[in-house]
């Protein structure tokens, strides 16, 4: 499958014309789902229909149907569900650790500008830090040409003119349905992350042999399955891990230039990195929840976190060090075996069971309370998760959460690229005590503090 960037042109560019139209009928039954509300910034999910007005950047989109063909007043299937939740689950593991909302839920309502499609539009484009991404047909015959998504660069920071239509981008849904009447809601989501990293600033990450480009859309890893990582920028799907890097790029001139997808990410004016509310160091390290039966309880929000780069300004790929950490502690009882596993990923639509799409790769240490390491974690030959089991002794531990430290792409035909271990994660286990009364007060005089923090 091939994606396609259409670079931003000056307004003069763009021509709309007719009077509004009544309110349009759209698909209905779409989830609602939000993935930060109040963030900095918005990327609207819109896979229900949608009545363009006018054209975009010299093309006449017209009536867009809904994901897999819907039409106005049809209502989604349970398939279609399934499948708008993958695209939302991608989407979020993407941009987990910054300050992004990724929703389903059309924020032209709330402000009472969703009278019709053209009151819709123009309400975008008002906003600045919101992109409108419609999901569905026309498909390979249609207006775009037979690109998989579209979207300007470096639209989404300002305000963009009433009725320039910036503010919306796409992903066309039946170009991946792979000969069924249900998209591949992961692989729609990978692409909708790449068309929204175009509107932050995103070009495209390639593959060269020194200064010769050989694919506009870099390939990732020679190799597909468990380990295997390709850019978000590139080529974004046929492995493992679809993940931001740094690496070739091509600007609009063609020329070749060295991208940090994350550094112009976070380069917008708004955009910054959210912390994730777990304690960064034992001496704040958050107390695990822990159920009545000794269980992880994936109910409270304090069972998740993600992981980041700690410089904003240059943010590393490579190496742990340059990667936020996380500390929970815990209480063994010194006969019942601890079972605690780091899943890499998100859990935001089931909890205690992992989203598609995971771009986080952990590791998973386990200390006492005196700092020493007494054990770590296994990761499982998937990949996707990390396993620590055995019996301590009775007392308080602690568990470190810290990034993989990044991926050096395997693919010796192009030159290097660098790839980011960063995203959300959650933890499950059994086999904990919740520590006898009086013992958070022993704690602190030994001048480590067990809190428990919960995340905005």
């Amino acid at each position: 499958m091939a994606f396609h960037r259409t670079a931003l042109l000056t307004a003069g560019f763009i021509v709309f014309a007719g009077a509004p139209a009544s309110a349009q009928l759209h698909a209905t039954g779409v989830p609602e789902l939000s993935s930060r509300p109040g963030a900095a910034y918005t990327i609207y999910i819109d896979p229900a229909g949608f009545n363009y007005n006018g054209t975009w950047i010299g093309s006449t989109p017209g009536n867009n149907l809904g994901l897999n063909g819907r039409g106005p007043g049809e209502a989604f299937t349970a398939g279609d569900v399934t499948e708008i939740k993958a695209i939302w689950a991608a989407l979020s593991n993407q941009y987990r650790g910054v300050d992004v909302n990724i929703t389903t839920v059309d924020p032209a309502i709330a402000a009472g500008m969703a009278g019709n499609d053209v009151q819709r539009q123009n309400f975008y484009d008002s906003q600045p830090r919101m992109m409108h991404t419609i999901i569905g047909p026309p498909g390979n015959d249609g207006w775009q040409g037979g690109a998989d998504g579209l979207a300007g660069l470096g639209v989404i920071d300002s305000a963009q003119t009433i009725g320039s239509g910036l503010h919306t981008n796409w992903m066309f849904s039946q170009d991946v349905s792979f000969g069924s009447d249900v998209a591949n809601g992961n692989y729609i989501g990978n692409i909708a992350s790449h068309e929204g990293g175009h509107t932050f600033g995103l070009q495209h990450q390639g593959d060269f042999t020194g200064a010769t480009h050989v694919n506009e859309y870099g390939l990732g890893d020679s190799f597909s399955g468990a380990g295997s990582y390709v850019g978000t920028m590139g080529n974004a799907y046929d492995r493992q891990r679809v993940t931001w890097r740094v690496g070739d790029a091509v600007d609009d001139f063609g020329n070749q230039f060295i991208q940090n997808d994350v550094a112009v990410i976070m380069g917008n004016s708004g955009m910054s990195f959210v912390d994730d509310g777990i304690g960064h160091t034992m001496g704040t390290a958050t107390a695990l929840a822990i159920d009545g039966a000794g269980n992880i309880d994936v109910t409270d929000s304090t069972h998740a976190g993600w992981i980041n780069p700690l410089d904003a300004g240059n943010p590393q790929p490579i190496g742990s060090e340059h990667y936020t950490t996380d500390f929970f502690s815990f209480y063994s009882d010194g006969s019942t075996e601890i079972s605690l596993v780091l899943n890499d990923g998100n859990d935001l639509l089931v909890a205690g069971i992992a989203d598609n799409g995971a771009t986080f790769r952990g590791m998973l240490t386990i200390l006492d309370d005196a700092g020493n390491i007494i054990g770590t974690g296994t990761e499982d030959s998937s990949t996707m998760f990390t396993s620590f089991e055995d019996t301590l002794a009775a007392g308080q531990y602690f568990a470190q959460i810290s990034s993989f430290g990044g991926h050096v792409q395997d693919a010796a035909a192009f030159n290097a690229a660098y790839y980011f271990d960063m995203g959300g994660y959650f933890l499950t286990g059994d086999g904990f005590v919740i520590p006898a009364p009086g013992t958070a007060v022993l704690i602190s005089l030994m001048g480590v503090v067990a809190t428990r923090r919960r995340r905005a």
